[in-house]
């Protein structure tokens, strides 16, 4: 990554994407907010337009128009690891909001995608640092509550 602002793009513009695009507004002293891609085009253009970004509507075009550094892919968890994937063939770095992958399998083309590639991820999970879930993990630990069978 370069010096100064990280030139950034979101992938995703649902829900999700629109609080992480809140916070990338709020902080122009380390982000040039440079793209934001969605399948749904309407949807690209209109936070495109809130966040003076570019609209794309096919992460190919996204990629091969911009010069990223990071990448946030916040869109539904069946596709992380393939905007991963891609994102890591361009060498770009980035923050993948939970979950990180539905599979195993998943997460494995993740991880050696960024391991080839020498790009860092970050997963944008925060739940497991409030204090309710530390109590929560540790009743777990503990076995206070038995075995668990799914989680």
């Amino acid at each position: 990554m370069g010096q100064g602002r990280l030139r950034l793009a979101l992938i995703g513009a649902g829900r999700r994407g629109q609080a992480h695009a809140a916070t990338i507004r709020e902080l122009p002293e380390l982000y040039e907010f440079v793209a934001v891609c969605d399948v749904h085009e309407a949807s690209a253009h209109a936070l495109a337009a809130r966040v003076g970004a570019r609209p794309y509507a096919e992460v190919a075009a996204l990629f091969a128009r911009e010069r990223l550094d990071a990448v946030a892919i916040v869109p539904p968890p069946e596709t992380h690891h393939l905007l991963a994937r891609t994102a890591a063939e361009h060498k770009v770095h980035m923050l993948i909001e939970t979950p990180l992958a539905l599979t195993r399998a998943m997460m494995d083309v993740i991880a050696e995608g960024a391991g080839t590639a020498g790009v860092q991820v970050e997963v944008g999970e925060n739940y497991g640092r409030s204090p309710a879930e530390r109590l929560n993990q540790a009743a777990l630990w503990a076995g206070l509550i038995g075995k668990v069978l799914h989680l």
